[in-house]
């Protein structure tokens, strides 16, 4: 609006202006009362778009927070865990199903409490991206959808659009009809999307966590709060309606409908009006002229928004009404009035200037303040509620009324948090400074949460502190991470002092007792060997063949506690020239065996510990040897090969087989068939070795027909 800077001068020509010229002055005071409504109404419009934009940008804000939380439990990560190592988390130690099961809760909680979420799901980029978990609202129900209900979604847009975004973005979608298999749902009702990638622990794609949200809640909320005179329309980036007052015109595109904004409507002049954007537009169907306000809906976070404008406008003959109603009340006075009237229009002008401007702040600091899932509250030297937000009421479960009159004693039941707090703002009238706090609070649910609370000082002038705002953080999660991670790390150097004590064991009090064992056998053997008879000679070679395979034991467990406990180093190595040093180690037991080698892509690099894949290679080939079928020489054929990100190693023989229900069972410390002279310790080196590459061992094996080892091996390098 416009401010009149009118001089005496200029008033007494004025009055006589207005008494000589009473049709021009009447004219004059026409053309100032349109003016005046007309920057009246393209500020009160750009405020009011301004303002459901703001409601948008929280709504899809407070979406993108619950998607954020949903991510970061627990169960998805363990579900990837579990998957990837045979239903079995080997960090946690917990199975697949409890994973899933726990996971469908925490679904259904979160859908029950937050009532803008429709549906939830967990989708693995396995089986066709077939969903895992899926727990969706169905008017008052909410149920969980059962394993055999649950769809392949590789197929829909938002799948092949959340792969490419890396591990800190989310895929948002448009808003639009929602649609169960390919058709709108009936009744129709709008929804939007919000999913976020999960990687495994290789920071490959494992599948997403996506929201349905109900946005016809949001729409609801944006079509409550405007003012009767006003039209909002509400447009997607093809301008296509999602709000518009001819209720037909709403989603109309998903039915076929072309019309769109751009079409339907003709600028006819735009101009700028106290830093608002004035633009007028005609319908062209109608002819209709409107004064509009537009307003594009910007988000400063690391996700992509689908574009929206929120545009609010005004019938030119609603705002042509309101000139002729105030223009009226102007020519009631008579015309030796006029000045006086001008007058009163030029105060009425600066009031209605500095009213819009303290709406404009007081809107702008309530949308923050109401928005905010913090917990804020303003309060005296006593402890006294001054001002709250509604996450406050939310939190401690009081109403408007109680909050009128309460105190901070009433709210906070803990009484060493209510200690701290008061001492905080004791210290703050007295010294004005101020320091942050955790303590232990209940919520409305009466759970108790670690809250994080920010004291600052509100000051009445330069140095008169009027109150204390206090903003109350929810930091329960990163608490109980941070608890979980010293326990972690105590039970990790538990693990490492028993290993270590075990190794002790192992290499002094064991293995001497063998060396002496040993030593006084081959003693007796050389000095009464003539004299012993054969039966005592058997015994004596007894003793030495089972002290050597106890040392061959010992050693073995050895190697596997050192395979445990060193950092792994990896380089690059030739796959055929670790098969050449695992044969050279075994040469003695290769050539009585009469055992051959058939090589495959024997060339093939391999990022990998080559000295641990020789280990590998070496327990592979010996059990071959060990456990060919009898007059039978071994045929071990080794293949090499890419699947995906891993590297492949085939190890195959035509031994005598091993029954599958055993095929676990052998890969444990001391578990061997009952034929053969294995220790039961090799299979579990070689399942060592690959889990330390972040890889795996396969075996196929049936009895009678060889065995077949494949060593995974996942190549992040290359």
């Amino acid at each position: 609006m416009n401010r009149f800077h009118l001089s005496k001068l200029g008033y007494i020509v004025g009055c006589l202006l207005i008494l000589t010229l009473g049709l021009g002055t009447l004219w004059y005071s026409y053309l100032v009362v349109s003016k005046q409504v007309e920057n009246e109404t393209n500020t009160s419009l750009a405020l009011q778009s301004k303002l459901k934009g703001a409601t948008i940008e929280q709504t899809l804000l407070s979406s993108i927070r619950h998607t954020r939380f949903i991510y970061a439990t627990p169960p998805v990560d363990g579900i990837v865990r579990a998957l990837q190592h045979k239903d079995i988390d080997p960090i946690e130690g917990i199975e697949y199903a409890l994973w899933v099961k726990r996971l469908k809760t925490i679904f259904l909680a979160y859908v029950k409490n937050t009532p803008d979420i429709v549906q939830i799901r967990f989708i693995g980029k396995a089986n066709n991206g077939r969903e895992l978990v899926r727990v969706h609202r169905h008017g008052d129900k909410i149920e969980v959808v059962p394993d055999d209900k649950l769809q392949q979604k590789n197929q829909r847009d938002y799948f092949q659009n959340v792969q490419s975004l890396p591990a800190d973005q989310l895929y948002i979608s448009e808003i639009s009809l929602n649609r169960e298999y390919g058709e709108i749902e009936q009744p129709p009702w709008p929804t939007y999307r919000i999913a976020q990638p999960v990687f495994d622990a290789q920071q490959q794609f494992f599948g997403l966590v996506i929201i349905n949200f109900n946005a016809q809640l949001l729409l609801d909320k944006l079509t409550q709060h405007t003012d009767t005179f006003l039209e909002l329309f509400l447009l997607n980036n093809q301008g296509q309606y999602l709000i518009s007052p001819n209720k037909q015109q709403s989603f109309s595109f998903e039915y076929g409908d072309t019309s769109n904004w751009h079409d339907d409507t003709q600028a006819i002049v735009s101009s700028q009006v106290d830093n608002a954007k004035s633009h007028t537009i005609k319908f062209k169907a109608t002819n209709t002229v409107f004064n509009i306000s537009q307003h594009l809906v910007n988000m400063t976070v690391t996700s992509h928004v689908p574009p929206l404008t929120v545009i609010t406008a005004i019938n030119h003959q609603q705002m042509n009404q309101q000139i002729r109603q105030r223009y009226g009340t102007s020519v009631v006075f008579n015309v030796g009035l006029i000045l006086l009237a001008l007058v009163l229009l030029t105060l009425y002008r600066l009031y209605s200037h500095a009213t819009f401007l303290r709406l404009k702040v007081q809107a702008e600091f309530e949308a923050i303040f109401q928005g905010s899932n913090d917990v804020i509250i303003s309060l005296d030297t006593h402890g006294k509620i001054h001002s709250w937000n509604h996450a406050a009421l939310t939190f401690f479960s009081v109403s408007e009324d109680t909050m009128e009159n309460a105190n901070i004693d009433q709210l906070v039941q803990h009484p060493q948090a209510l200690t701290a707090i008061k001492q905080q703002i004791s210290t703050i009238f007295s010294q004005h400074s101020s320091e942050s706090l955790e303590v232990h609070l209940s919520s409305n649910h009466q759970t108790t949460r670690v809250m994080s609370i920010a004291f600052a000082p509100v000051y009445m002038g330069s140095s008169t502190v009027a109150s204390v705002s206090a903003i109350f953080r929810d930091v329960t999660d990163a608490s109980l991470l941070r608890q979980s991670l010293l326990d972690s790390n105590k039970k990790l150097e538990s693990r490492n002092d028993e290993m270590q004590a075990f190794v002790y064991t192992v290499s002094h009090d064991l293995k001497s007792p063998l060396v002496t064992i040993g030593g006084f056998a081959d003693r007796i053997l050389d000095s009464a060997g003539d004299k012993l008879d054969e039966k005592n000679k058997h015994r004596l070679d007894r003793i030495r063949i089972n002290v050597d395979h106890m040392a061959k034991l010992l050693g073995e467990l050895l190697d596997l506690a050192r395979i445990v406990k060193q950092k792994l180093k990896t380089d690059t190595c030739q796959l055929k020239t670790c098969i050449e040093k695992a044969q050279q180690s075994l040469n003695q037991s290769i050539v009585d065996s009469k055992a051959s080698f058939e090589i495959t892509n024997g060339d093939q690099q391999i990022q990998v510990n080559s000295q641990l894949l020789v280990q590998c290679l070496q327990n592979l080939f010996s059990n071959a040897i060990n456990y060919a079928v009898v007059n039978t020489p071994p045929i071990i054929k080794i293949n090499c090969f890419q699947k995906d990100d891993l590297l492949c190693i085939e190890i195959a023989d035509n031994g005598m087989g091993i029954d599958p229900k055993h095929h676990d069972k052998i890969f444990k410390i001391f578990e061997r068939l009952d034929v053969g002279n294995g220790s039961g310790v090799g299979l579990a080196i070689v399942k060592t070795i690959m889990e330390k590459h972040q890889g795996w061992v396969e075996l196929k094996s049936a009895k009678g027909q060889g065995s077949t080892f494949t060593l995974c091996i996942p190549q992040l390098n290359q």
